[in-house]
């Protein structure tokens, strides 16, 4: 979850930079600065590589969800057999 957040402050990061960077162009064209060019290139190849990072998380998390969840019907038994031992001092005092 951390990471996603993390890349999506880049990615606006990147947004702003781009706009920052389209502001500051000179000329009567954006496409003839080439600044602003090579500034496009590198936000393109930076949005694409944050962007399949936010896909490998997120099948990282999908995978985190199905193994937990596997897991989840013991976690409930564990607790109950947990807090049934717990309840039973009340039944006799040698269980405390």
């Amino acid at each position: 979850m951390k990471l996603q957040g993390e890349f999506k402050v880049k990615l606006r990061g990147l947004e702003k930079s781009l706009l920052d960077a389209l502001n500051e162009s000179q000329g009567n064209s954006i496409l003839e600065d080439d600044t602003v060019i090579g500034t496009l290139e590198s936000l393109k190849n930076q949005a694409a590589d944050i962007a399949r990072r936010m896909h490998e998380t997120e099948n990282v998390m999908e995978e985190i969800t199905s193994v937990s969840s596997l897991y989840n019907p013991m976690a409930l038994g564990c607790s109950s057999i947990y807090f049934a031992l717990e309840q039973a001092a009340s039944v006799h005092f040698l269980y405390v």
